[in-house]
């Protein structure tokens, strides 16, 4: 995928180094993790910081669910 941003978006209390998220982001150059407030999952705070994350971006985005 060229010009495709990798997007990893952790849920309630983040990603630890050995859950699967953290092992594809170590896999795939240049992607990005969305950081939250893994203590305080309020879905209209994440979902805004989502938001701006991607439209910040220039090219398209692949998020692994």
């Amino acid at each position: 995928m060229t010009n495709t941003h990798t997007l990893i978006i952790p849920g309630y209390r983040g990603s630890e180094d050995a859950h699967w998220q953290s092992w594809i982001e170590a896999q795939i150059p240049g992607s990005k993790r969305i950081y939250q407030n893994w203590e305080q999952p309020i879905l209209s705070n994440w979902a805004t910081n989502i938001g701006r994350t991607l439209t910040d971006l220039v090219s398209p985005a692949w998020l692994p669910c």
